[in-house]
């Protein structure tokens, strides 16, 4: 069994541990929020990979908006993305 004032001291390490992961978790949340875009679809982009749009910008990519004409029933909207984990 620790002593108490050990007790405390590793009580309050951890504390500390806690307190930094969530801190650093926190920053990079924010850090990624800080340069996210939205794209919005420019003209009609293609249906197949050939004609796909790429949307352009620099950050993470947050969502992407575009349309569907109601009048076709077979249109689709394909977009070319770089996915990078790093």
């Amino acid at each position: 069994m620790l002593e108490p004032q050990a007790a405390i001291h590793e009580e309050r390490e951890a504390i500390m541990r806690i307190a930094k992961v969530l801190a650093l978790t926190l920053a990079m949340g924010l850090a990624q929020g800080a340069g996210a875009i939205p794209w919005t679809e420019v003209g009609d982009a293609g249906d197949l990979p050939a004609s796909a749009q790429v949307p352009m910008g620099s950050g993470l990519l947050t969502s992407i908006f575009g349309s569907i004409p109601s009048t076709s029933a077979t249109d689709a909207d394909m977009y070319r993305l770089h996915i990078s984990w790093a």
